[in-house]
């Protein structure tokens, strides 16, 4: 126990023993962010803003193996289709056990700064300020997110000693989408408060006026997922480790594919209030509000079957089902199917 010293390995088999630490020149990640925007007046109560947003992550924390030894000899797997017929092959170097640096060791893995981010984005909003009873916007972003070594989805490489790309330190090679990215996105909002008399009778402001309309309307294009590779038997003699077609046990992604490769699924939600003011007196009001979300139960998958191959004695076959919807998430109650409620508000 810390800050006791571990004087000898032997009460652990040779080769099983990972250890993780910090690079010597390791150092904080950072982001360098921008933006500009401009905006016009197109009427007394329209406005049009266009704005670019820029954000670069750098130093990012990222995991090489420095024990796992130069990559040795290639091996090719043979590509078939689902009906058994060769379509192609595929050649990797491969990393073997025998070629590690320390064998009294399975990994020493370095948390070092290799990994950046680009994002860039363009925002097209129109703003509708509140006039005759109706306010409202509609905003299109149109963005792309891409990161070194798969590193995005909010995971950190720094508290983990799993290696996420599929050659070590192989950070560029393993560049691509992130897994966050969202290339399109239209959200139009309203809300509307109709005044439909003028009259300040009982039956006006506990029936006729005092509604209100609002809802939100999401359209967007799908995340993405990576194609990913199932190794169920040994990948070739002498493998380091037995997962991956290379052997070196990182990325399990199919390596001729690029990341995030597969559409999960389109985004069409819309989420509506109906609410009613009774207003009591002056000061005190009561709100019944309706609300529905995803009004029109458009449910969309959050996530797919990303197994696109299994691999056996030097042959990689398709996975039936690639790319179908297995999950439909979504906060607070764990799906994305339509859900209501009923609430009532006292303000005084």
């Amino acid at each position: 126990m810390f800050p006791n010293i571990v004087s000898s390995l032997s009460g652990f088999p040779q080769g099983a023993v990972s250890l993780v630490f910090a690079s010597q020149n390791l150092r904080n990640p950072y982001t360098l962010q921008g933006d500009f925007a401009i905006e016009r007046e197109l009427t007394h109560n329209l406005g049009l803003t266009v704005s670019y947003v820029y954000s670069r992550g750098v130093q990012l924390f990222t995991n090489r193996d420095l024990n796992i030894g130069a990559p040795g000899p290639s091996a090719t797997y043979r590509i078939n289709d689902v009906s058994g017929n060769q379509v192609g092959s595929f050649t990797t170097p491969t990393y073997l056990a025998a070629n590690r640096v320390d064998p009294r060791y399975q990994r020493i893995i370095q948390v070092e700064n290799g990994g950046q981010s680009w994002y860039n984005g363009l925002v097209v909003q129109l703003n509708k300020r509140f006039s005759h009873g109706l306010q409202g916007s509609v905003a299109y972003t149109w963005s792309h997110a891409i990161d070194m070594g798969n590193i995005g989805a909010g995971s950190d490489a720094l508290f983990y000693d799993t290696l996420r790309t599929y050659a070590n330190g192989s950070y560029s090679a393993d560049k691509g989408s992130s897994s966050l990215d969202q290339r399109h996105r239209l959200v139009v909002n309203s809300v509307w408060t109709p005044t439909f008399t003028k009259s300040n009778s009982m039956l006006a402001r506990y029936l006729i006026n005092g509604w209100q309309l609002s809802q939100i309307t999401t359209i967007a294009s799908p995340f993405f997922s990576t194609p990913t590779v199932n190794v169920s038997s040994l990948p070739f003699t002498g493998a380091a480790f037995t997962n991956t077609l290379n052997g070196f046990g990182g990325s399990t992604r199919v390596p001729f594919l690029p990341y995030n490769y597969l559409e999960v699924d389109n985004i069409y939600r819309v989420d509506a209030r109906l609410s009613r003011e009774l207003p009591f007196t002056e000061r005190v009001r009561m709100w019944l509000n309706f609300e529905a979300f995803n009004l029109f139960n458009t449910v969309s998958n959050t996530g797919v079957n990303t197994q696109a191959y299994s691999s056996a004695n030097g042959v990689l076959t398709p996975t039936p089902g690639l790319g179908v919807g297995n999950q439909s998430q979504g906060f607070p109650d764990g799906t994305n199917a339509r859900r209501a409620q009923v609430s009532l508000r006292l303000i005084f």
